[in-house]
């Protein structure tokens, strides 16, 4: 019986070598895993960071735009009264267009020129 007790002393080391080996594998892989995810957070951090100002920009442009309609408008009553239809709101590109030129810029944005 003491052969055989030796004999499984020896094989069970092995498995545990062996599962050692399958954990450290595991940790590995899992390790790499979790780098490739942070950094795809951190270039979809970038890019949301990107858009949101982005987006103040447009706003402010936005913003500056309706200003320069509305100053271009007509100030006092007697001058309403002569134009053929109201003021409107502009809701899209295609009324921008309408409004002035578009071209683009080296970004792909949109620029408005407005003439006075």
């Amino acid at each position: 019986m003491s052969s055989k007790s030796r004999q499984k002393q020896p094989t069970f080391k092995a498995v545990a070598a062996n599962d050692d080996l399958k954990y450290k594998r595991k940790y590995k892989e899992l390790k790499k895993k979790i780098r490739e995810m942070e950094e795809e957070n951190e270039k979809l951090s970038l890019k949301l960071t990107r858009a949101k100002k982005n987006i103040q920009r447009l706003k402010i442009e936005r913003s500056f735009l309706f200003d320069r309609l509305e100053q271009s408008q007509p100030t006092n009553e007697s001058e309403s009264d002569t134009t053929s239809s109201p003021p409107r709101a502009i809701d899209s590109e295609e009324d921008l267009s309408s409004v002035g030129s578009d071209s683009n810029d080296d970004n792909g944005s949109h620029a408005i020129s407005m003439k006075q």
